[in-house]
Parts: C-alpha cells; structure tokens; sequence
C-alpha cells in the first residue's frame, strides 16, 4: 500500500505516517512539502490515497487544479475547519474525506480506511441539515412500553464482505 502526505512540516508528515501504518505496517510513502512535489510524485508512483495535512496556505482551488489532471486520485484531507461550507467546498472538488485535526487517532485511522475503501467521510459537525430537525425528533428516554423505533437499511451497493468490513469498522475491530 503506498501513501501520499503533503504538509510543509516534517514532524506533521512523520505522525501521519505513524497513523497511517496501522491499516498497514509495510506501507510505503511519498512526502511532498508543496503542490508541486505532490505532482512531481503522481507522475512516478500512484498512491492509494493522499492525505493532505490542510494548511493556511492552501486552497480549494488547488485541490480543483491537482484532481483535473488526477481525477481518480483518493484524497482525504485532515483541517481544522469543518463548518458546513469549507466541508462541501472539498467534497464537491472531489475530496473523499474531511477529517478534523482534533479527531480521536483511532477514528482518524478509520475515515483513512473508509476512504480508501471508497467510502466518504465527512465530520458529523459539517452536517447541514436542510431543513432542521423537528423538535419531536430529539431523544427520548425508552419507557418500555413503546419499542423504539427501527432504523431503516439503506441499499448502499457494497458486497458482502464490504458490508462485514464496514460492521467491524463500525464496532472498532481491524481485520
């Protein structure tokens, strides 16, 4: 499996690849301090997935530029701002993943892997819901009288194995 990190800081880059060794230990890395190196490496090794350290000097625009030439490129972008906006902004350049720095380190090894299973993920705070919840939505305590109520199964397409996968990642088990 081979990664890609871009981040300007060499310790940055050095602790995401301690992360990303746990979905797989023999894994191989590319590092790229700018959106050139980036390039420069796409042309002589495609990654599996570029994890991009999101920094101030950044810009949707670069991701736009970088996923026209490298439109089947997986990336999933580690940043501190996950409001609504900047979230969709990523996702609809083609961001497959946007992950909050602060995020528990398990987790953050867990969107990678959802990324790189095809998946998306996108941090429950970015959510937009359009239009609000109901207020007779909010938790109520179960009273044993009225079961609650099922959650609906939603067609996701994945095969069998996808499907088992997905549970155990659900459930905090590596396979």
């Amino acid at each position: 499996m081979r990664f890609s990190i871009l981040n300007s800081d060499a310790e940055r880059r050095d602790g995401l690849k301690a992360l990303l060794r746990q979905i797989n230990r023999l894994a191989r890395f590319n590092e790229a301090q700018d959106w050139r190196q980036v390039e420069r490496t796409l042309k002589r090794q495609w990654p599996d997935l570029l994890v991009v350290d999101w920094q101030d000097w950044m810009s949707v625009a670069d991701i736009r530029h970088l996923l026209s030439h490298y439109p089947d490129l997986r990336i999933a972008v580690l940043t501190d701002e996950i409001s609504p906006k900047a979230v969709s902004e990523l996702m609809d350049e083609g961001v497959l993943g946007v992950v909050p720095r602060e995020t528990d380190p398990c987790l953050i090894v867990r969107a990678f892997e959802m990324v790189l299973l095809g998946g998306h993920y996108v941090p429950s705070g970015a959510l937009a819901l359009n239009p609000p919840l109901r207020s007779d939505t909010a938790i109520r305590p179960f009273d044993g009288k009225n079961p609650p109520p099922r959650r609906t199964r939603l067609s996701n397409g994945l095969s069998p194995r996808q499907e088992q996968i997905m549970r155990c990642v659900h459930m905090g088990q590596h396979q």
